[in-house]
């Protein structure tokens, strides 16, 4: 996409390896360039973004969070639970990929501060319409939240 910088760091939470390969597959096919990091558990997601708060990383860049909720050693609600719990991290948008959109899940989901509920596989439309919803402009990377506050 014109324009497009890479500020923004997509982040995918995913112990599947079929899924990730799809899902970052998609996210390059309509043409995102931003850089794509996965982990594999809810930990290794956590302590990326606690060594990028540490390394002031957090103020330079911006984060959007893919995650499964089924992931070995912490899950992704749990991942969700103390993201939305943490002033540092609060902000970042996290979206949840699933097969299921059981009632529960979808409540769980929605109660611990998730900012859009996906279905696996990802389609472009949920996706952008998931980015418009959090304010990232596909455009510049950037949302008017940051442009108010750091330009």
């Amino acid at each position: 996409m014109p324009g497009m910088d890479d500020k923004i760091t997509i982040i995918i939470g995913e112990s599947d390896e079929g899924h990730f390969i799809l899902t970052k597959r998609n996210i390059l096919r309509w043409g995102i360039k931003w850089p794509i990091i996965r982990f594999g558990e809810g930990r290794g997601i956590l302590d990326f973004l606690r060594a990028a708060r540490d390394g002031d990383c957090l103020a330079s860049r911006r984060y959007v969070l893919l995650m499964a909720i089924s992931m070995p050693d912490m899950d992704g609600l749990e991942v969700l639970r103390v993201l939305k719990g943490d002033p540092d991290f609060k902000h970042i948008p996290a979206m949840i990929l699933t097969t299921a959109k059981d009632s529960k899940t979808v409540k769980d989901c929605l109660e611990l501060g998730c900012d859009g509920l996906l279905s696996k596989p990802l389609d472009r439309e949920s996706f952008f319409q998931a980015l418009d919803n959090v304010g990232v402009n596909l455009e510049t990377g950037q949302s008017m939240a940051e442009v108010e506050t750091f330009e």
